[in-house]
């Protein structure tokens, strides 16, 4: 849990609604894999100053979560909330969501998601500190050493913190919210179908290079290399699509 508060933390002020965005967060935390099932959740006081939200709100929030199942609680002294991995959507459904979507919203979340990685990319190579960087070469390792072993679960996670985290790079909040808002959206549809060990090493490639131009400070090359990444990922997620179509 050390880096959710990075992930999660919400920008603004206190407002009504943020026990629902905490609830937003937290699910999509699960749906990209930065929360696994049986994980326990850190105390309530302590959660709700990672997550920059009072106490109350948490307390709405965590009864939300409970109420759909994505987590369950235990009273007493060793009691307290864990993440209950049943509540995970199954890799048919998603299939069924990416068949149901259509080529013109793929596009356009592909372009969102295009948008919002090449700026904290380019933001990440001017402002990274030793730590961040660390942290970014840490996930593509990850991702590598899940793609020699071909774990897909592993991959997926890899995956969405090495992005993530360019916006934690970044030092920009609100980048950072939109960056797991965004792989909760896209990401699990990603991997909602196999492919091959080849498309899986290409991803590492380009990650690889990300962080080559947010080593070297060259904001511009940072930036034009995650958005090409993403147009590459997004025409695979449209071309996935059309396939499950002409299956169908």
């Amino acid at each position: 849990m050390s880096d959710l508060s990075a992930f999660l933390r919400l920008p603004g002020s206190e407002t009504a609604a943020r026990a629902e965005l905490v609830v937003q967060q937290l699910e999509t935390a699960v749906s990209i894999g930065l929360l696994v099932h049986g994980q326990r959740l850190p105390p309530e006081g302590e959660l709700a100053s990672q997550l920059g939200v009072s106490t109350g709100s948490l307390r709405q929030a965590l009864t939300i979560l409970r109420q759909r199942g994505v987590i369950r609680t235990r009273a007493g002294r060793n009691g307290g909330s864990v993440i209950d991995g049943s509540a995970a959507v199954s890799a048919e459904s998603l299939t069924d969501q990416l068949r149901a979507r259509t080529g013109e919203e793929l596009r356009d979340l592909g372009d969102h998601c295009a948008a919002v990685l090449g700026a904290a990319a380019r933001l990440a190579a001017a402002r990274a500190c030793e730590q961040d960087l660390d942290e970014l070469r840490s996930h593509a390792a990850r991702f590598r050493t899940a793609v020699v072993t071909d774990d897909l679960g592993a991959c997926r996670r890899s995956y969405s913190r090495f992005r993530i985290h360019l916006g934690v790079a970044a030092r920009s909040p609100r980048l950072t919210v939109q960056l797991v808002q965004l792989q909760g959206e896209f990401a699990p549809l990603r991997w909602a179908a196999a492919e091959t060990v080849t498309a899986r090493k290409r991803v590492d490639e380009r990650q690889v290079a990300i962080l080559d131009a947010v080593e070297a400070k060259d904001g511009a090359a940072a930036q034009s290399l995650a958005v090409g990444h993403q147009e590459e990922e997004t025409r695979r997620l449209i071309d996935r699509h059309l396939a499950l179509l002409a299956d169908g």
